[in-house]
């Protein structure tokens, strides 16, 4: 009698496919999730160029607050003809001494900008 030793070619491809199907899964996953931690980086950085600009405006005379058009900044919110943020500023005059400030950061590939408001109110005497 012949004693019969080792894997079958048909279980060894079956393992083969298996394994290739597992770790395409695995390579599939970890690009999502370099992708997607990608854009919560750009995103909490445009949030603090939007906080850093709102104090910014917060420490100003309400009075003289004006609307800025769109200017290119760098992550730390400096104006930078090279930067990958785009930063505007909407001052809206909701009444003779109230003022909605709204500042709006967009960056390339994002799927929606930040966005802060806030409303400063001054006395008129």
């Amino acid at each position: 009698m012949r004693k019969d030793a080792g894997f079958s070619l048909i279980a060894v491809m079956t393992a083969i496919v298996l394994l290739s199907v597992g770790l395409l899964a695995v390579s599939r996953t970890s690009t999502q999730m370099l992708t997607m931690h990608t854009a919560a980086s750009s995103r909490s950085t445009a949030l603090a160029v939007a906080r850093t600009h709102m104090e910014a405006i917060r420490s100003q005379d309400p009075a003289t607050l004006g609307s800025e058009s769109a200017v290119t900044v760098n992550g730390e919110g400096e104006i930078d003809a090279y930067g990958a943020y785009t930063r505007t500023v909407v001052v809206d005059s909701i009444s003779h001494n109230l003022k909605q400030v709204r500042i709006r950061v967009t960056w390339p590939r994002a799927s929606a900008p930040v966005d802060l408001t806030t409303m400063t109110f001054f006395s008129t005497d």
